[in-house]
Order: structure tokens, then C-alpha cells, then sequence
């Protein structure tokens, strides 16, 4: 790989790790709805904790997404495209 596709296949790899992340708290929520209509509050309070943790930390993956883009834009000015081709998460 050259340098171009390593920067290429960054962006798809962070894209793709963070559409994980979303589904999984897309699936943490429900496992907090499902125990909420179980009238399981104690189950229900644990996933919206686990939520909660998991939220914070997608925050953070799209921080550092957004901190390594400006980082590659301001190195690699002429790869602008490569670098932010299809907009953030697409």
C-alpha cells in the first residue's frame, strides 16, 4: 500500500467503526426498552448506564476522527478529497 491508500483505508476503517459503535447503542437501547416494558427497572437502569457509557465514548471516537482529519488536512493539503470523500459517517 502507498501512502494514499493507508489514508484512504484510515477513513474507511474509522467510518466503519463507528457505524458499529451506533448500532450497538442502538441495540443497548433497546435491550433497555425491552427490560423497561418487563417492568425489570433494576435491568432497565443498567442498560441506560451501559448506554450512557457507550454514547460517551462514541463522542469521543468522532473527537479524535475529527481531530486526525484536520491533522491529514493540514499535512496532505493536496489529498483534501481522500480525506473527507463522502462527508463524515458515510
Amino acid at each position: 500500500m502507498d501512502e494514499r491508500q493507508h489514508i484512504e483505508a484510515a477513513r474507511d476503517a474509522l467510518r466503519a467503526a463507528e457505524k458499529s459503535w451506533a448500532k450497538a447503542i442502538t441495540h443497548v437501547k433497546g435491550a433497555m426498552q425491552a427490560n423497561a416494558d418487563a417492568g425489570r427497572a433494576a435491568q432497565a437502569n443498567a442498560a441506560f448506564g451501559a448506554a450512557a457509557d457507550l454514547t460517551d465514548e462514541m463522542a469521543s471516537m468522532m473527537r479524535s476522527h475529527w481531530r486526525v482529519t484536520g491533522i491529514l488536512l493540514e499535512n496532505w493539503p493536496d489529498w483534501a478529497a481522500e480525506v473527507v470523500t463522502r462527508g463524515p459517517g458515510r
